[in-house]
This record gives C-alpha cells, structure tokens and sequence, in this order.
C-alpha cells in the first residue's frame, strides 16, 4: 500500500543554524534540554524493531545489513517525542484516543505499520499521537483552518488541512529545538536543526537533501 504524501518543507527563521553533536556521554544517545536518551533506551527500541516480521530482511536487501539508518530513525522518534511532548505541555496541546486510532486506520492499520515501519504496537500509537500533535501545534500557533469537516480523518478536507498543520507544527518544533538544545552522540549521527532529524556524521559535512527515515504516517 503505498504511503500519504509526506509533509515537505519546513518553516525556517533567518541564519544559519548549526548541525550539533555532543561529545560521547557515558551510556547516553542524546539529550534534548536536560533530558536524557540513554543507550538503554534506544537499543531496546531498535531490538524490538528490527524484531518485527521482515524487517530484517528488507535492511539486508536495501543496506545490505547495516542498521545505521533505521537506528537513525528510531533516535529521531525518540527526540521528537521529547520535543512534542514540551510543545504539548507549554501550549496545552491535545488530541483525542479516538483520532488517533483514525490516523492509524487510514494508514493501513497497526498491522501494517508495524511491519512496514518495524515498529511496536506502543510505538505506532505515540508515533500516531505526536503527528496529530505537531498538527495541532499548525492550528493553535500558527494561521492554519481547522477542517471544515471536523476531526474525522477519514473525510479528503480533513486529511490536507492536516498535512498543512503539521508542516506549520514542525515549524514550531524547529525553534524549540533550538531553545532546548539537542545534542546527540556521534556514535549515531548528527542532528540536523534545519529539518529535525538525525543524519548520518559524516566527520562533519552531512548531505542536507538526505530524506528522514521514515515519512508521516499520514
């Protein structure tokens, strides 16, 4: 099944923001403000990922076996939760039980996801929650509409004021990463301020146009 359009671009204030790794911290992947990924963490998800039916064999058909990227990823996941949920406690931010099941649905279903994304059923629903998030962040920080048609995701209006939330909310996240602060480990990559991800480090030049990991679930 092929995916929803990712959210492309993001909104940007004027000058030059820098790629940031923080020297290796005993036991720890990264941190965002003063909080803390620890190692732990992060490997603990990326067992239980690459646990899933077939994902194993799709990183040795794409990368020959190397997880870096989905590593990568799965430590993308793990900041921008963090950072959504700061944004969420500062704004008041909330979505409900009942459409994050919808974006799951409309998605192709926890199954699906899962296996596509190597994934954890808890994962995909705090992956599914923080989209509608950020989302929600492009309604109530920015001069988004809400739809017209409500909060049922299974109606075309709904779906593309969405999408265009979310691009407003990554906005959002992008100055508050800034704020915080968020460093990572070069063990396993370099975030990159400008579009809220990890990159591969590259000692230190990182190709800008390298995608992330994984699209919205949307």
């Amino acid at each position: 099944m092929s995916r929803r359009t990712a959210v492309a671009g993001l909104l940007l204030t004027a000058g030059t923001l820098a790629l940031t790794a923080c020297q290796p911290t005993a036991g720890s992947a990264a941190f965002v403000g003063g909080q803390r990924i620890t190692d732990r963490q992060l490997q603990a998800e990326v067992t239980e990922g690459l646990d899933q039916n077939g994902v194993r064999d799709a990183i040795a058909q794409q990368s020959g076996g190397d997880i870096g990227e989905f590593r990568r990823g799965v430590l993308y996941r793990e900041i921008q939760n963090l950072l959504v949920a700061e944004a969420a406690r500062r704004t008041g931010a909330a979505v409900p039980d009942a459409e994050v099941q919808q974006l799951i649905d409309i998605s192709g279903g926890m199954d699906r996801i899962r296996a596509r994304n190597g994934m954890s059923a808890a994962v995909v629903t705090r992956e599914a929650r923080d989209e509608l998030l950020i989302a929600e962040l492009g309604y109530t920080q920015g001069s988004v509409p809400r739809p017209v048609d409500g909060r049922d995701l299974r109606l075309p209006g709904a779906q593309q004021s969405i999408s265009a939330a979310m691009q407003v909310g990554q906005g959002y996240l992008v100055q508050l990463a800034v704020e915080l602060g968020v460093r990572t480990d070069p063990r396993y990559g370099v975030w990159n301020p400008r579009a809220l991800r990890v990159d591969a480090y590259a000692n230190p030049v990182v190709r800008l146009a390298q995608r992330p990991a994984r699209p919205p679930l949307l």
